[in-house]
């Protein structure tokens, strides 16, 4: 196997730079495709050892930073990607919703949004699903279990056509109760929002049943074919808006249907790209009892974690609905536009990270899953606060920029949820690797039962002081509980070392304590406007990568010192 074509005379660099001459290392669970001066072949971890003798190295280089290195290309092209299609559905987003609202008129658009809400407070069925889904497929592959990723992937798709027809019935019954006899909504727009509603039920299962191959789309990390069926579905939705505006018929119903056929071409595209590209997608009837109960007995746990979410979101808007009008759900649904496109920039990291730390803990790859961990959440951090600061201080100017017209409340929402954000900007990266163990019961009641306390406690908190800001009170310090509560329970599943927790806050803490009050005071030399938001971004981007480099360690500093030499001299 070690023969003539295999060059192993050029200098590797260590860590998250390493091997840079090294081409085309790619992981498959304990499997690597090693090419090196363009020749190669698949080796595994035992045959490596053996065959070179010196402990799963070649020259040095560790089994460990081959792995880093090809995951970390993998991860950065992938979440480049993420990053396109969110900007690019970003801006078509927060552009159609101020065009949506200008047609529609802020009644309309509250009714749409309260509605809307009710089907989507069924979605906990669903959102269990899909994460169990995606669990166990990332899982498979990291086990380079075929036979079994087939089964894994068949079985989730007949598990979300009942779950949707389970949906189905009880949006008939139980939500079409709620939706008559509830909610707030003036008479003579009673027959719209009946449309409305049964439309929202028909694009919520088109999407029930896309989650499988969704998931599947993530696990193998194709996020390119994610992002371009993301452009093309943005696209559509923007020759929705146009047609708003130039059809002639009741335009909050023909939004509701118009949403509804873009969900069913993307449902679609999603699944012949599957079934032409991975044979596990290939339908087929599968009863593997052992396996259904795995499924199920995970989605179970994560089922109580949704509702929890649910009632976080959409039962507030509910409670603001019941309490004090439409007005405030417009208020609410452009705050939780402001939501979505947020996590959505932070996500998209998260998103790249999931399978990789899933098949690390499948391969018990723990110097790999704390690797990814640690650096998942401190770069998921700095990303975050560069883009919520700026917003955070210029909320109102980026409203009035935003929207025509500005519901009340709107801004104070939308600043209470960046703070939100904020706080849980861990979770995403800490529920991975929770997930990833598998053991996830006492995580999903204990988080869960913390944002589930959103519900009563707004409730409370409307009866008492009949201020709707009230709910975000109640919502950051529920948020800052959770965050707290999340890493304990981590620690008791995986017994990270602490010492680098600890050395992950200080970079954190450090910029908080520099861009805080350096923000504050720069923007009172500049008149509100573009040109100042603007700097407020280049400006906290500089402090974040500064307060990087003050606390990198002196191995990574050599190594991007290393990285940067290299491809200067590479260049000449």
């Amino acid at each position: 196997m070690k023969d003539e074509n295999w060059d192993f005379s050029t200098n590797y660099y260590c860590g998250t730079f390493a091997i840079m001459h090294l081409i085309g290392c790619q992981s498959h669970g304990s499997i690597y495709d090693i090419s090196v001066s363009g020749k190669g072949e698949v080796i595994t971890d035992n045959t490596f050892i053996n065959n070179y003798n010196v402990g799963g190295t070649i020259e040095g280089v560790s089994l460990l930073k081959i792995n880093i290195v090809s995951s970390n290309k993998r991860i950065a092209k992938n979440t480049l990607m993420l990053y396109v299609r969110m900007l690019l559905t970003m801006a078509v987003a927060l552009y159609t919703s101020r065009i949506v609202l200008n047609v529609l008129g802020v009644e309309d658009y509250g009714i749409y949004n309260v509605v809307g809400g009710i089907v989507v407070m069924l979605s906990f069925l669903n959102t269990a699903m899909s994460v169990a889904t995606q669990r166990f497929l990332s899982y498979s592959m990291g086990q380079n279990d075929k036979e079994r990723l087939s089964k894994v992937f068949c079985s989730s798709v007949w598990i979300h056509y009942i779950i949707a027809g389970i949906i189905f019935l009880l949006a008939e019954t139980v939500g079409l109760y709620f939706f008559e006899h509830y909610l707030a909504i003036v008479s003579e727009r009673m027959y719209a929002a009946a449309y409305v509603y049964q439309f929202s039920i028909f694009t919520f299962i088109v999407n029930v049943v896309s989650v499988p191959y969704n998931a599947c789309i993530i696990s193998h990390e194709k996020m390119d074919v994610y992002a371009y069926v993301s452009i093309v579905d943005v696209v559509l939705k923007l020759i929705i808006v146009y047609a708003l505006v130039y059809w002639d018929y009741d335009k909050l119903i023909l939004y509701a249907v118009l949403i509804f056929i873009v969900s069913l071409i993307s449902r679609l595209v999603y699944q012949i790209y599957c079934q032409r590209n991975f044979v596990e997608c290939r339908l087929k009837f599968v009863w593997d009892k052992n396996l259904l109960k795995k499924l199920i007995s995970f989605s179970g746990w994560s089922l109580f974690g949704g509702i929890a979410y649910i009632a976080k979101s959409q039962g507030v808007n509910i409670l603001l609905n019941i309490f004090c009008g439409v007005t405030l759900n417009a208020a609410w649904g452009i705050s939780q536009q402001v939501n979505t496109a947020v996590l959505s920039f932070i996500q998209n990291f998260g998103t790249a990270l999931n399978p990789p730390i899933i098949k690390a803990y499948a391969s018990d790859d723990r110097d790999y899953l704390l690797f990814l961990f640690f650096n998942g959440m401190k770069y998921t951090f700095f990303l975050s606060f560069c883009f919520i600061l700026p917003l955070l201080l210029e909320t109102e100017y980026v409203m009035s920029l935003w929207l025509c017209e500005v519901p009340k409340y709107t801004t104070l929402f939308v600043r209470f949820i960046l703070v939100v954000i904020l706080l849980e900007v861990f979770a995403q990266v800490v529920g991975t690797v929770v997930q990833a163990t598998g053991r996830i019961k006492w995580y999903q009641l204990i988080i869960g039962s913390i944002l589930f306390m959103n519900l009563p406690l707004s409730y409370f908190a409307l009866k008492m002081t009949n201020d709707p800001v009230s709910v975000m009170y109640v919502a950051v310090l529920l948020a800052l509980i959770s965050t707290v509560v999340r890493f304990w329970i981590l620690f008791t599943l995986i017994r990270f070392p602490l010492s680098r927790l600890f050395l992950l806050m200080r970079p954190i803490v450090l910029l908080c304590a520099v861009a805080f009050p350096a923000m504050f005071y720069f923007k009172t030399f500049f008149p509100i406007g573009f040109i100042r938001l603007l700097l407020e971004i280049v400006l906290v981007c500089i402090f974040s990568f500064i307060v990087l480099v003050i606390t990198m360690s002196k191995m990574e500093r050599q190594q991007i010192a290393n990285y940067v030499q290299q491809k200067i001299f590479h260049r000449k």
